[in-house]
């Protein structure tokens, strides 16, 4: 006869809790619900639908965003954890991962300010020049659009306002930007606001010194390119960035802004607030 003393004792591996029942078996594999958090899993730290640990993926997540090569995070999982996956295998993971992270933020609207800047750069890709144009909210840093275009022109910022406003779901009173003058007339008329050089009109409105839009945008967008191999033509550019979006405002904390997020300081409210919360979702949006 088994001792009761020799039963291993399961916690609950969200939130530590010993108030943990069975819940039937997946796939020959006996599961648990954990009553104080409501989340069911497995004994061990593996994904039901996948046989690596959802940390390995979480971690691989977490380092592609931060601008690492598919091949350092491939050395630090083989240092880190004695595993090394093929690189397909770590693209396949940020696919899936990163389309269900878009899909749980996608209805979201931040609280964004009347003062936005707009910051634009030209980056070579595979020997062609394109521009690419920012908007970011001047009070909270929350990004609203990040546009990839091969053409300087007025319809290019009609474009990067219309992306930014359907997201905001709102009009901005001012708009101070680093790009040609010559923009700044449609700007005006198009969208209704008013529009300044950040160069030469800083005292039209008060400025946050700890936020840089064009720092942002040369100094954080534009490295992902470079760094990026696997981005293979300019429409997968523009998903990768509008995948970073989502990294940028509600899972990466912002020192500037207290390590809130951009998301958390535009006044949304969600719990998933790390790559790890989002790849244990199931594939219907449920915790396991």
């Amino acid at each position: 006869m088994l001792d009761l003393q020799d039963q291993p004792i399961i916690n609950c591996k969200y939130c530590s809790s010993s108030a943990v029942t069975k819940s039937g078996v997946y796939k020959g594999i006996q599961r648990y619900l954990c009553k104080n958090c409501r989340r069911k899993f497995k004994a061990d730290y593996n994904l039901f639908y996948m046989r690596v640990p959802a940390k390995y993926v979480s971690c691989a997540l977490d380092m592609y965003y931060e601008g690492l090569s598919v091949n350092n995070i491939r050395d630090y999982l083989r240092k880190e954890f004695g595993y090394y996956p093929h690189r397909v295998l770590i693209h396949q993971w940020i696919r899936r991962f990163t389309n269900r992270a878009i899909n749980v933020f996608k209805e979201y609207h931040p609280m964004v300010t009347d003062t936005w800047r707009v910051d634009e750069t030209i980056f070579l890709f595979h020997g062609v020049e394109y521009w690419m144009y920012e908007v970011l909210d001047e009070g909270t840093q929350f990004s609203l659009t990040t546009l990839i275009t091969n053409s300087r022109s007025a319809q290019s910022i009609k474009n990067l306002m219309q992306k930014a406003i359907l997201k905001a779901g709102k009009n901005p009173k001012l708009v101070m930007a680093n790009i040609h003058y010559s923009y700044f007339k449609h700007i005006q008329n198009d969208f209704g606001c008013d529009a300044f050089t950040v160069n030469s009109d800083m005292n039209i409105a008060p400025r946050n010194t700890n936020f840089d839009s064009a720092d942002f945008l040369r100094g954080i967008l534009k490295p992902r390119i470079e760094v990026n191999r696997s981005l293979r033509t300019i429409n997968t550019v523009q998903s990768f960035f509008d995948a970073w979006h989502v990294y940028y405002n509600y899972l990466k904390p912002n020192i500037k802004l207290n390590t809130r997020t951009p998301a958390e300081t535009a006044g949304i409210i969600y719990t998933l607030k790390s790559w790890q919360a989002i790849v244990s979702l199931n594939p219907i949006g449920q915790l396991f």
